[in-house]
């Protein structure tokens, strides 16, 4: 796949997002029970249990909104929504719902110009 020199940037700043956006996404995911012991040793040293179901609801509202935010990620070539292909969400797609564009052909494009992108 080609990408045209003008799209170039607009391709590694999609890409980079996204990857920002799944990385965002799979750290709240494995850092859950991190997170939940060290809530529980915060309430051993004296962290009130107000305090800590405050910070164990912030965790549960955050993994909702890091998810919407992933699948909210624009396709680069048409703009769109990536995953949204009406009124729900295909949270697997590995194409843009509206271009047919892969994350594949992405990823390929953006290493074949440096070899660094993931």
């Amino acid at each position: 796949m080609e990408i045209a020199q003008g799209n170039i940037e607009r391709y590694e700043v999609a890409w980079s997002d996204y990857v920002r956006r799944r990385r965002l996404l799979l750290g709240l995911a494995v850092g859950y029970i991190p997170w939940g012991v060290a809530v529980v040793l915060a309430m051993r040293l004296g962290l009130s249990e107000t305090a800590a179901y405050v910070l164990i609801i912030a965790w549960f509202a955050m993994f909702p909104a890091a998810s919407i935010r992933l699948l909210l990620w624009r396709c680069p070539r048409c703009s769109a929504y990536f995953s949204f292909p009406g009124w729900y969400a295909k949270y697997f797609s590995r194409t843009c719902v509206r271009c047919g564009l892969s994350k594949k052909e992405i990823q390929a494009a953006l290493e074949g110009l440096n070899g660094q992108f993931q």
